[in-house]
């Protein structure tokens, strides 16, 4: 029990360090994101759209709904 206390204890305070770091250097990491985006637009929608064109509508069809046989029904009440 205290082996897992202290794990729980490391994990909350890495959790902890990490939304700090975030918190910190939240400009920073918003202007890497965005020129990622701006530098990989046309390789996104490149993808995007390539994704598109192989997705068919066969892909949507509907399972078939089995049948059940007579013999696989249970028999009428006796006192309906």
């Amino acid at each position: 029990m205290l082996f897992g206390a202290v794990l729980q204890a490391v994990a909350c305070a890495c959790t902890f360090a990490f939304l700090i770091l975030v918190v910190a250097y939240r400009d920073e990491i918003c202007e890497l994101i965005r020129a990622a985006f701006q530098e990989y637009a046309n390789l996104l929608v490149a993808l995007l759209v390539a994704a598109e064109l192989t997705w068919s509508e066969s892909d949507l069809a509907y399972p078939t709904v089995p049948s059940i046989t007579p013999l696989s029904q249970r028999p009428p009440p006796l006192f309906a």
